[in-house]
């Protein structure tokens, strides 16, 4: 459902910036950078993991609540670099914390291969030359 969640989001923002007001609105808000975290990061990412454990098993999809985690941190992470985030909230660690919060993904990734290859090296017997 996160997939078709961030698909649905992704639809309403395109609506939205089909309306020239709308449109001009966004661009002076610096939406252009979550708009497309939230398609190619929360739909396109999430639905190949979904993918993946529907074509290699349910090890694949193994750390879904991982991937969830890590995507919805990283588009809170973005929020501070827009517009819509207070003027007098900003700083230099807006930039800290999206940058370490990209690395949310890549951890998840990283935990998913090690994984898929430790159960798959379990799976495979070790024969005597």
């Amino acid at each position: 459902r996160w997939p078709l969640g961030f698909l649905a989001l992704k639809a309403a923002a395109e609506l939205g910036v089909s309306v020239p007001v709308i449109a001009r609105w966004a661009e002076r808000e610096a939406l252009r950078v979550p708009y497309l975290h939230l398609f190619l990061l929360g739909f396109v990412t999430l639905s190949l993991i979904r993918a993946a454990g529907v074509t290699w098993g349910p090890m694949a999809e193994r750390r879904w609540g991982l991937w969830v985690g890590s995507v919805l941190v990283l588009l809170a992470s973005l929020l501070p670099l827009t517009g819509l985030w207070p003027a007098a909230w900003r700083g230099v660690w807006t930039a800290w914390v999206a940058a370490v919060a990209a690395l949310g993904p890549v951890a998840a990734a990283a935990v998913s291969f090690f994984d898929s290859t430790a159960s798959s090296r379990a799976e495979t017997p070790v024969t005597a030359p």
